[in-house]
Order: structure tokens, then sequence, then C-alpha cells
């Protein structure tokens, strides 16, 4: 029996046969695997945004954002990136997409409202994030 190195340990190959289906069986399946893949295609995107590999970053949280349009956090991703690269007008239509989705979340407000003062519209940022200040602070 072969072992394989991974990292400074030592692995041994499993004696177990496991038999994965080829299909998924029933809704409950497919959800449970999309998220797992939306997951892991999510923590490949901030890898790269944590190795500085911006453009690929880019790529993979725009095809998450296409493939699972509900979740906010890739629009988020896109975003940043895009204000990373300077590139702030390409980027505000993802913080807006971010901030319908979770209206509440004061991280996204705040990156809208840079990007958009980045770009010149300093009034329409600062209606924007009082309008949310005080939305959120009408919350209980």
């Amino acid at each position: 029996m072969r072992h394989g190195v991974v990292g400074k340990s030592y692995c041994k190959p499993s004696t177990h046969s496991y038999e994965f289906p080829t299909i998924f069986s029933g809704a409950r399946d497919i959800a449970i695997h999309g998220k797992a893949n939306s997951e892991i295609l999510k923590s490949k995107a901030l890898s790269d945004v944590n190795a500085g590999k911006l453009p690929q970053a880019l790529k993979k949280a725009q095809l998450g954002a296409k493939k699972f349009p509900k979740d906010a956090d890739y629009h988020t991703i896109a975003g940043f990136v895009l204000t990373q690269m300077e590139r702030y007008k390409q980027s505000i239509p993802h913080f807006v997409e971010a901030s319908r989705i979770k209206p509440d979340d004061v991280q996204i407000v705040e990156n809208l409202a840079n990007a958009l003062m980045q770009t010149g519209q300093i009034p329409k940022a600062l209606g924007y994030a009082e309008e949310k200040a005080a939305a959120i602070s009408r919350q209980p």
C-alpha cells in the first residue's frame, strides 16, 4: 500500500470503497450541493483577493453572481475587487445589487457610498448614506 505525503504528515489511502451517485436524489440534495458549490467558489474568490490575484478574483465573483444571483457576497466581492483596481464606476452596479439583496448591511452601504464619491457623485453618495442610515436606525 502506498502512502501519500500531505504537508508534513502522512496519509494512508482509504481501504473503503465509496459509491457516489451520478445524479442527485431530489431538491434537498440539489440545494445542499448548490450551497456547497457556492461556498467553494466564494472561498476561491476570496483566496484570490488575499493573494492579490484581482483579475482572477473578479472572474470568480462575477461567475458566482451569475450562478447564485441571490447571494449578495458575490456582488460585494466583485465591487470590492473593482474598487481595488480603481474601476469605481464599474463597481457601483455590484454594490447596488448587493444592497438590494442585503439592505441592512452597513458595509455594503459604505462601499457603495465610497464608490459613488470616487466617481464624483458626492451628493448622491451622501444622500444614499443618509437614507440607509435612517432606515437602519429605525429598525428595532
